[in-house]
């Protein structure tokens, strides 16, 4: 049977080689899907002389323009996809049934240590530090890791990828933290163990969906000792979902992924109504409490806003590096997470300021 489809993926990568170079000549062409101007045709002689640039130049134009060049990038990536079961993108990995992974997560997967031992303890010492002076204020602080997806879903990977067991990032800094007492959930193991009914991570992008978002919400307060005074009914689901993945994978890819969206109050409003989930600095208030959070994150937290803005009074998420501590002084509250998705995790060397 493989060899049926290896000998169609050669006749039909053959076919569709030929069919630009037939075509080229006709100016017969599709626009870009990459996101910036196409190169222009050349001329070979201006009003200030002769181009010597000529010919990079008009190759440049030729790959940009060349018939059917966008129709062939798009089979290319499907004839891989659908038939071969592999990815055209070094930056996606193609798993079982048809599910997608993020190659640069790869390295935790196997185990690979990317951060030494002396900054893990560096990062688990500026923690300490930073949750002592928010329980100084008294505030409550909590660590979070959100783990890959093939943490929590090994079993769609591709069985040439091996997985190794313990020593990676992740493990490390959870232990590091343990022995100093720092405040931190496991969410690898946490979500692991609630898979089962509905999927908590999307399957064609890198993040955990609202559902998995929620529960990950429900293990962060539970963690700062805070009661859930939320109140979420059920989930609906809807395949309106552009995965990140797929779109690397399929570029200008028209197929969706499914998402679950939560049935809230929405009770809350952004201070800056034009506000998007991945602006650097993102504040909403509310009646709800008197109660404040602060949180630090990257873009695994954008399905977290639409929970922790609908429980609190007031809310504050800030992104960048290194993080501005100065906020934890300024706005004093109640409770301080810092949010990381685990690939990650080597950022917080630049986040905390780490040197050395």
């Amino acid at each position: 049977m493989r060899k049926v489809l290896l000998l169609a993926y050669v006749v039909i990568f053959f076919i569709l080689s030929i069919i630009p170079a037939a075509l080229a000549p006709l100016g017969i062409g599709l626009a870009g899907y990459e996101k910036r101007q196409l190169a222009q045709m050349p001329k070979l002689i201006s009003d200030s002389g002769f181009n010597a640039d000529f010919t990079g130049q008009f190759n440049d134009y030729f790959n940009d323009h060349f018939g059917f060049r966008n129709s062939m990038i798009g089979a290319w990536s499907a004839l891989n996809y659908y038939l071969l079961g592999t990815s055209a993108s070094s930056k996606a990995l193609a798993g079982k049934d048809g599910w997608l992974y993020l190659s640069a997560t790869v390295d935790d997967y196997r185990s690979k240590q990317t951060v030494t031992d002396g900054q893990i303890d560096a990062i688990a010492e500026i923690l300490l530090e930073i949750q002592q002076r928010v329980r100084k204020q008294g505030g409550a602080f909590v660590f979070v890791i959100a783990p890959n997806k093939n943490s929590v879903y090994p079993e769609y990977m591709p069985e040439s990828i091996v997985p190794l067991n313990g020593g990676n990032n992740y493990d490390r800094l959870v232990s590091a933290l343990d022995a100093l007492g720092v405040s931190h959930t496991d969410l690898k193991s946490s979500l692991a163990g609630q898979k089962g009914g509905e999927l908590l991570y999307h399957k064609w992008d890198t993040h955990w969906n609202g559902y998995g978002a929620w529960l990950g919400y429900l293990e962060i307060l539970d963690c700062a000792g805070i009661e859930d005074g939320l109140s979420v009914g059920s989930f609906v689901s809807a395949r309106d979902w552009q995965g990140d993945l797929l779109n690397m994978v399929l570029p200008g890819s028209k197929k969706l992924d499914e998402q679950m969206y939560p049935k809230l109050p929405d009770s809350f409003e952004y201070e800056n109504p034009a506000a998007r989930v991945d602006d650097v600095d993102i504040s909403t208030f509310s009646d709800v409490n008197g109660q404040s959070v602060l949180l630090y994150r990257d873009s695994f937290a954008n399905q977290l806003i639409q929970y922790f803005s609908n429980a609190f009074g007031r809310t504050r998420y800030l992104r960048g590096a290194p993080y501005d501590l100065a906020w934890i002084d300024s706005e004093a509250p109640d409770l301080v997470i810092i949010e990381i998705a685990e690939r990650n995790i080597p950022e917080l060397i630049k986040n905390l300021g780490i040197t050395g």
